[in-house]
């Protein structure tokens, strides 16, 4: 069963035809989603964003908290490439651009559905170029950085499993270097999100990007 949430009764339709009727429940409100999220499960929650701001995607309000308790895709979402990836970070697994074909979006949910994250055309440069600044090595005579809190809660097998994760390492691929199941890693990553707090993969490694950054310079004052 699926859970759509409008108030416009033409997107509610076209979920409808997309997915059928009989597999779909609805609500108008975010509030009601949230509640009903809280006492049911859903394999997948689709949000109409075509009202939401970015200024709707605060890592403490109402979209991010939904996105923690189901797999939540924003349709209808017209956001440019920043706004896209902090959509992503908090935990969302795909924004579906407007006026995307039904088999756009069937395809689009097959993928979220297998636990896959939807990236959009225009933001998948974007995104991986972001991701491979992060995961650059330091530069000659930059001093690393100590190891934030967060990271110490972590043993050192899944240190290394979220480092390969922030590389955009598959799971068939970290499993084969560890010599380890895919269940095995799996069950590595279920650990390591909890822990650090995040709700999956591009989650993880956004948090591991933004750690690795250097600290600001203090300003330099005129003598």
């Amino acid at each position: 069963m699926f859970l759509v949430t409008s108030d416009r009764s033409a997107f509610t339709e076209a979920w409808a035809a997309l997915l059928g009727p009989e597999n779909m429940r609805t609500t108008t409100a975010l509030p009601d989603t949230l509640a009903m999220v809280a006492t049911q499960q859903f394999p997948l929650t689709v949000l109409d964003a075509s009202r939401l701001g970015r200024q709707s995607l605060a890592p403490d309000g109402d979209v991010a908290r939904l996105a923690r308790h189901t797999r939540l895709l924003l349709a209808d979402a017209d956001f440019d490439e920043q706004t896209e990836v902090a959509a992503l970070s908090l935990g969302i697994v795909g924004c579906c651009q407007p006026r995307l074909s039904p088999t756009e979006l069937r395809k689009i949910v097959e993928v979220v559905l297998k636990g896959g994250i939807w990236v959009s055309r225009n933001t998948l440069p974007y995104m991986l170029n972001h991701l491979r600044h992060a995961t650059q090595p330091a530069e000659p005579g930059h001093r690393p950085q100590p190891a934030p809190r967060q990271l110490d809660r972590l043993t050192p097998r899944e240190r290394e499993i979220a480092a390969r994760v922030a590389e955009g390492e598959s799971n068939k691929v970290i499993a084969k270097h560890l010599n380890v199941s895919d269940v095995t890693v799996k069950a590595h990553l279920t650990t390591i999100f909890h822990k650090l707090g995040v709700s999956g993969r591009v989650q993880l490694a956004l948090l591991l990007s933004d750690m690795k950054r250097p600290p600001a310079e203090p300003p330099h004052h005129a003598a």
